[in-house]
């Protein structure tokens, strides 16, 4: 390893330190012993990955060097371990730099960080005092408890306008009852739900729980087809709509055609998705007025129902695109993981 480049090195740190979070469920898990022995092996991970930090620290100086803002970079918040250790790093890197004649707040060494956190009845002390002034969060909702206190927290950070939230599950969303909270900062939302999903809410359900705290949101990325309709008044400023429409494979590898009809797109058009206005019988052309921008990344076919939403964004003033990205099914789950 040491013949390698130092910049696949750094690549491979980096793939060491984050490939923890991809190893996750992605079914929630009901049963409070089997929760329990989840929280344990959570904790064993983190031990072992800070260890293999420190492990490396001590290869050699460059390994330092290649190593060292990791944590600062890629930051993960996935059980106690991390809420202990993170305060505890920071505060020796500051202690370090202040030695050496700069000074940097706690909150600004992570300005440029990813951040990936596991929502999992975790103290939002942790995040009241220590979520970085970063751009963008990611959030994995495995339990529904909390998840007010959370976007509250977040509401609280105005740098932030970036959320990713992956959920393990929509049955995760079950239990949340009353108004949320608003997190009016975050202009961009990415939803994503791993695995097959059968959805056990209803659209107006999703359409509360999920996106009633962002109304802000102007670009919104979904990876499952749960109908638009119910989430146009909810997102009245959305200006830019991302769909996963993924394509069907066969048992053989073969991709097959993705389909529209679950998006319930033209309705949604009707009703005023992305700021569309439709032409009056009384103004020349075929084109509506809008501003809006709809996207949607399919296999190398175009998926059932193309034609159709096509002629109503053309009627409604939506630029649509097709961007033809999920041509095998590892393209298909490396798009998810880009997300992260």
């Amino acid at each position: 390893m040491g013949y390698l480049p130092a910049e696949l090195i750094h690549i491979i740190l980096i793939q060491a330190w984050t490939v923890d979070l991809l190893a996750f469920p992605v079914i929630p898990i009901h049963s409070s012993s089997v929760l329990g022995e989840r929280e344990v092996d959570r904790d064993i991970r983190a031990r072992r990955r800070w260890q293999f930090y420190n492990t490396c620290r001590l290869v050699s100086r460059d390994w330092y060097h290649m190593i060292v803002d990791i944590p600062l970079q890629e930051v993960l918040i996935v059980c106690g371990v991390d809420i202990v250790v993170y305060p505890r790093f920071l505060k020796s890197r500051m202690e370090k730099d202040i030695a050496n004649g700069v000074h940097i707040s706690p909150q600004d060494y992570l300005s440029r960080a990813r951040v990936k956190v596991v929502c999992l009845k975790l103290p939002t002390e942790f995040f009241t005092q220590s979520l970085p002034n970063s751009r963008s969060v990611t959030l994995w909702i495995f339990d529904a408890d909390g998840w007010d206190r959370f976007v509250e927290c977040l509401s609280r950070h105005p740098s932030l306008s970036s959320l990713l939230v992956v959920y393990s599950s929509v049955s995760s969303l079950a239990h949340l009852k009353g108004p949320p909270p608003f997190a009016g900062n975050i202009t961009r939302l990415l939803v994503h739900f791993p695995g097959p999903v059968s959805v056990p809410l209803t659209g107006a359900q999703l359409a509360r729980n999920i996106f009633t705290p962002f109304f802000n949101t102007i670009d919104l990325t979904l990876s499952h087809d749960i109908p638009l309709i119910d989430f146009v008044t909810r997102l009245p400023k959305l200006q830019c709509l991302t769909l996963q429409c993924y394509p069907l494979y066969t048992l053989f590898g073969r991709a097959g055609m993705g389909t529209l009809w679950p998006w319930r797109i033209i309705p949604a058009l009707r009703a005023g998705l992305l700021q569309g206005e439709e032409r009056q019988p009384n103004e020349g052309g075929r084109t509506g007025k809008g501003i809006g921008r709809l996207i949607i990344n399919t296999g190398y076919e175009e998926p059932y129902g193309w034609a159709e939403v096509a002629d109503a964004c053309v009627r409604y003033g939506v630029t649509l695109e097709r961007r033809p990205i999920f041509t095998s099914a590892e393209q298909a789950l490396q798009s998810f993981v880009h997300m992260l």
